[in-house]
């Protein structure tokens, strides 16, 4: 081959040249879509990261009256008997949480009820967004029963 006819091999379109520059724009438009799209659909449903962050914090302090329950033969009166021993029972092994008991998403206080009346050991529960029992969406009290 000369050298004429490798200049015009090297100005004809490759495939894969216009193939990848497709893909590319493709990519870069969902990405764009995404962008505006996605902050408006995390901000639209608040709800379900509350819910989470009540129930995982349910699933620890359950564990901690559970153990709690082993050491000493019975549940605690209230949610303060896993950080300090109120009653002087001798088999007490605490503190049973690490830290202090956490506060709700909102900032309330877990209630605790013991003995059930919903046939469980106990009742924790919040009362979401509202404090008010009952409620929808953002309100809805998140329970252990």
């Amino acid at each position: 081959m000369n050298d004429v006819d490798m200049d015009a091999e090297d100005e004809r379109p490759h495939p894969f040249r216009s193939l990848l520059i497709k893909l590319l724009v493709i990519i870069g438009l969902f990405l764009l879509l995404a962008a505006f799209i996605g902050p408006k659909m995390i901000h639209s449903c608040p709800q379900p990261r509350y819910q989470y962050s009540a129930k995982a914090q349910m699933a620890m302090l359950s564990h901690a009256l559970d153990t709690y329950r082993l050491d000493t033969g019975h549940y605690p009166y209230n949610l303060n008997g896993l950080r300090h021993n109120n009653i002087n029972n001798p088999h007490w092994n605490g503190p049973y949480t690490k830290k202090n008991i956490p506060k709700d998403p909102w900032d309330r206080d877990y209630h605790y009820r013991m003995p059930s009346i919903h046939g469980n050991d106990f009742d924790l529960f919040s009362y979401g967004a509202d404090g008010k029992a009952g409620g929808k969406g953002e309100n809805t009290d998140i329970v252990n029963w």
